[in-house]
This record gives C-alpha cells, sequence and structure tokens, in this order.
C-alpha cells in the first residue's frame, strides 16, 4: 500500500493531503466520522495520522501527546505546502478549530484540565520531533512561522495558566525547546 502511496506523483500526494485535511477540519466532522473516511483506503491511513491525533477524544489517556504532536505534524505539512506552491493552508476556519479545540480542553474543571499537560507536552515534543529528523527541515523562516502560529493556536495558555504561574509564554516555550533539540 505505502508503494501505491508513494508511486503517486508529489504534487498530488499534497493536493490530496491538503484536501483531506480541510474535509477534516470541516466542522460538522466528528472523531466518528473521520474514522470512518480513513477506511477510504489504508495507504491514505499512515498519511492522515496526524489528523486522527488532532481528532482524538479529549478523554482518552494519551490525548495530550497525541494531540501536540499530530498538530505539530499538521503544521509542518501546512508550512511546506506553503512554500511548495503558495496554497494557504491554515484558513480561518481551521484555526479557529483548532483554537477552541485547545480552549475546550484547557477549561475543564480538576482533574480533567490539561493545560499543564498541553504546555509541557508542547516542549517534549518539538525535542522529540526534531531529534528524530521529523522537523529537521524547519529552519529559519520556517520556523518561525511555526512557532507563530502554534503560538497562536495555544493564545489561550498564555493568558491564564502561564499568566497565572508566572511561566514563559508559549513562543518562549518553543523557542527554548527548538534550542535544547539543537544541543
Amino acid at each position: 500500500m505505502r508503494a501505491q502511496w508513494a508511486s503517486l506523483p508529489q504534487e498530488l500526494q499534497e493536493r490530496v493531503l491538503w484536501l483531506l485535511a480541510h474535509m477534516v477540519l470541516y466542522p460538522g466532522l466528528d472523531y466518528e466520522h473521520f474514522c470512518g473516511t480513513r477506511l477510504v483506503n489504508k495507504c491514505f491511513a499512515a498519511q492522515l495520522r496526524s489528523m486522527l491525533w488532532i481528532f482524538c477524544p479529549d478523554k482518552h489517556s494519551g490525548f495530550v501527546e497525541h494531540f501536540v504532536e499530530g498538530l505539530m505534524l499538521y503544521t509542518a505539512e501546512g508550512i511546506a505546502l506553503w512554500y511548495n506552491d503558495k496554497t494557504c493552508y491554515f484558513t480561518t476556519p481551521v484555526y479557529s478549530r483548532l483554537y477552541s479545540r485547545v480552549y475546550t480542553v484547557c477549561t475543564y474543571k480538576p482533574p480533567h484540565n490539561r493545560s499543564e499537560g498541553l504546555y509541557y507536552a508542547l516542549y517534549h515534543n518539538v525535542v522529540k520531533l526534531v531529534e528524530d529528523g521529523t522537523l529537521a527541515d524547519i529552519t529559519g523562516e520556517k520556523r518561525d512561522l511555526f512557532i507563530r502560529f502554534l503560538s497562536q493556536v495555544f493564545k489561550y495558555l498564555d493568558r491564564f495558566y502561564v499568566k497565572r504561574l508566572s511561566l514563559p509564554d508559549v513562543r518562549a516555550h518553543l523557542v527554548d525547546a527548538f534550542r535544547a533539540a539543537e544541543v
């Protein structure tokens, strides 16, 4: 199956992923419907893993790590596509959906509040993804765009969690993570 996916031209792969990402991020689509879409063809399932992680249920045991890693992979893919053909991957509905997801999981009452987990997962996932080479091509201007987009999606953390505990803001936290991974 992977061979079939790999045999497709790069432009077609990127376009299919772009279309599927926008289909998945449609506000009316829920987790169960998304799981059904990946059954269309198993070779797409591996490519859609980051989308699945973004939409895993927030009560799932590994939600925080999966959500943050999926969001980082999605962001890296979007930046790569934007630099290749200037296609706008991060539309207002996409941003709104992601911000709302972060807001929702940060406003649960304890013990279900995920603010602390999200804040620390940002750092650990950047370090992990840089060290294993997944974010190796995110340098310079791409890195700035990556950090800017993620810091906007996690802006709710800055407004309440970070401010209350006097921690470095999300942007500085991500910059520190990239620096730590490069050492």
